[in-house]
């Protein structure tokens, strides 16, 4: 993330995202999954596999077969099906890179979980809408399937993020008020300026592209549980793909330890699908949506912006 005034945090020069408030985070442990949710999660894991890799026509169903009542749910459905079904019924409480097993459960429990208090989280409306997905992908030109899982990876999901006082905990990215109006403007139907539309194509491209890779390498979390540290791995593999280390290892003690989310974002980045660095931020001020709060450090909604956003 870029340290400016234009996104995510305003006033903070935090190295990683959802990371500004310390006082935000609360301490409460994050319990193992049960047997239902481990196995919903293994099939959205094959489920995000399918869509990610060959697809369905080449995959067929057999990746779902053996899977009990489950494999019920999304065998014959269509590839937006199948993505719609897991993000209705697996993702609010899926983490990023994580394979379901009990040894992994156990460990994942030390981690305390954080919760973004109500008057930071500005997706509780978005998150349960269904009209948005089809608005925003015709927008940026991307497929429906790939449109959602950035949604579901950027609004919902849960991951290993290393916040403010430097505890990794179990934490959803921290809302950002900016993405939340721009996406509200597109569902609501509003006319965009393009550079907004910029700021979008490159947030859902890099969003879809972070949630891809902890899709198509579940094995990170089990690394990362066993290491500790995916630094080196990541250090490896961007070499592997002829991108440069040099500010990666400059800035070692700022990223260590690398969680599968963080990895994920720095690959993502290196390889292309770079975070929005446009100042939208302006826009919305003119236009009345949000002003700076110095209480939470950063742009929160105004009046007008909470009734936008649907919130009270």
């Amino acid at each position: 993330m870029t340290g400016t005034l234009t996104t995510r945090n305003l006033l903070s020069s935090q190295t990683q995202r959802g990371v500004s408030n310390a006082q935000a985070m609360g301490g409460q442990p994050l319990t193992s999954v049960s047997p239902e949710a481990a196995q919903a999660q293994v099939v959205l894991a094959q489920v995000d596999a399918l869509m990610m890799g060959a697809g369905v026509a080449a995959a067929g169903a057999a990746g779902l077969k053996n899977l009990g009542p489950l494999s019920k749910s999304v065998q014959g459905l269509s590839s937006g099906g199948r993505y719609r079904w897991a993000a209705g019924e697996v993702n609010a409480g899926r983490l990023g890179g994580y394979i379901a097993d009990a040894s992994q459960d156990a460990r994942l429990a030390k981690f305390p979980r954080n919760e973004w208090p109500a008057a930071k989280d500005f997706w509780p409306t978005l998150r349960t809408r269904t009209d948005d997905v089809p608005k925003i992908a015709k927008l940026v030109g991307m497929p429906e399937e790939e449109v959602l899982l950035a949604k579901q990876h950027l609004m919902v999901r849960y991951q290993l993020i290393r916040l403010d006082d430097g505890i990794i905990r179990v934490s959803r990215f921290e809302p950002n008020v900016e993405d939340a109006i721009l996406w509200q403007r597109v569902t609501n139907g509003e006319e965009l300026k393009e550079i907004e539309i910029k700021y979008l194509r490159m947030l859902v491209k890099h969003e879809h592209e972070e949630a891809k890779i902890l899709s198509i390498h579940p094995g990170l979390m089990t690394e990362f549980l066993e290491k500790g540290d995916l630094f080196e791995r990541l250090v490896v593999d961007l070499k592997i793909k002829g991108l440069d280390t040099d500010k990666l290892l400059l800035d070692e003690g700022k990223l260590r330890p690398v969680t599968p989310y963080r990895y994920a974002h720095i690959i993502a980045h290196q390889s292309g699908a770079r975070q929005p660095n446009i100042n939208i931020g302006d826009i919305y001020s003119d236009m009345g949506l949000i002003d700076v709060d110095l209480r939470y450090q950063q742009y929160m909604p105004t009046a007008k912006g909470k009734t936008l956003l649907g919130l009270k």
